[in-house]
């Protein structure tokens, strides 16, 4: 049986809809119609099977391009919008940088700074002034969509100078943006967002405060305590605390606001005001994790193949990985992503630890509202 039946849609294949053509001709012309391959008539059904072929797989995808986990690409963006997911888009990677030169020197916003090496530039958001002590903190963010690397120490070359600006440099890591967001992540987050519809419960809160709800927001974790005493990590009872990584600070509020049940206190270390629909003022807390900046000094045997800036892409390649919020720093799992870097054969010394110089060779514990984080200008390779 094929066409829509009670288990789907059933779309003929072109040798079907051949031998069906062939069937009906020997049924209603003929019954010793020559309809071989080598025959004008043959030839002529071997046509139309493959047009009306085209027509059952266009069929079939039509069919498919309804449901979320068969749709693609624009039909997929549909499904979703039903239930108001929208696919998320491409960011720009944000980096913080300082520039040095000649005090009172105006830096206009759309001032533009190269990666060395790579060539990845990078373009000032707002206007700057350098201030007395010779210096002045730049925001900046990538021409270029994605997560554009910029490692610490690379974001050196001005490419648009002005007089009394001498130099700029990048102390930390670029902040990686996004590329576009895949079919299998859309349908993914499309059914997160799905177990966590309405307000009130800790999945609505966090999915309510993850971007693109609250842009630049990466990760959340919400913590209740349904007691009526204070519990050992300090969250009040009948209250909520949101560990919120990333987004704006009054955005975040406004969105706990939204989200929370009535008559609960939303806890935390930042709290402000957030003005309800007839302009009163509560006060609404939420907190930001406590960071782990970990410190890696390794040593690395060198092999065949190993790249000129293989220092550079072992960094690279350790704060490639995301972490949880709550996730351990695992040892050995550090070894893998540097043997990802082509010519290394061997790691004779690997420390970490959380002070400049790292001594250890155990995992690092990371509680509950922590947040590991690695970054290119804590880890030192020594080449062998």
């Amino acid at each position: 049986m094929s066409g829509l039946t009670p288990t789907g849609f059933e779309a003929l294949t072109v040798e079907q809809v051949h031998d069906e053509i062939a069937d009906q001709l020997r049924a209603q012309v003929d019954a010793s119609v020559n309809v071989g391959p080598d025959s004008w008539l043959g030839h002529l059904v071997g046509i139309l099977a493959e047009r009306l072929g085209v027509s059952w797989d266009l069929a079939l995808s039509v069919y498919r391009s309804a449901y979320p986990d068969s749709a693609s690409g624009e039909a997929l963006d549909q499904v979703c919008a039903i239930t108001g997911v929208v696919r998320l888009a491409a960011t720009r990677s944000k980096a913080e940088v300082i520039a040095t030169g000649t005090p009172g020197t105006v830096l206009a916003a759309g001032r533009v700074v190269s990666v060395d090496g790579t060539g990845a530039r990078f373009r000032s958001i707002g206007e700057v002034a350098i201030g007395e002590g010779g210096t002045a903190p730049m925001e900046m963010e990538s021409e270029a969509l994605g997560p554009i690397v910029a490692v610490a120490g690379s974001l050196t070359k001005i490419e648009t100078p002005v007089s009394g600006w001498a130099s700029v440099t990048n102390p930390l890591d670029a902040t990686p943006g996004r590329r576009m967001e895949t079919d299998p992540e859309l349908r993914l987050r499309r059914e997160q967002l799905l177990r966590a519809t309405g307000t009130g419960t800790l999945d609505a809160i966090r999915a309510g405060l993850l971007e693109p709800a609250v842009a630049g927001v990466s990760q959340v974790r919400v913590f209740e305590n349904t007691t009526l005493v204070t519990d050992a990590a300090g969250v009040p009872g009948k209250s909520f605390e949101a560990i919120v990584e990333g987004g704006d600070p009054q955005a975040i509020r406004e969105a706990i606001w939204r989200l929370k049940p009535a008559g609960i206190l939303a806890h935390g270390s930042s709290p402000g005001d957030v003005v309800d629909s007839l302009g009163f003022a509560h006060e609404v807390a939420f907190s930001r994790p406590g960071y782990k900046d970990v410190h890696v000094a390794l040593t690395v045997t060198r092999g065949e193949g190993y790249p000129l800036d293989g220092a550079e892409r072992i960094k690279a390649a350790l704060v490639a990985k995301k972490r949880a919020l709550g996730e351990d720093v695992i040892y050995p799992s550090l070894f893998a992503p540097v043997f990802s870097v082509p010519g290394v054969v061997d790691v004779p010394s690997l420390k970490i630890g959380l002070t400049s110089s790292p001594t250890g060779t155990a995992n690092i514990a990371v509680g509950e509202r922590e947040l590991a984080r690695f970054d290119t200008s804590r880890i030192v390779v020594v080449e062998a």
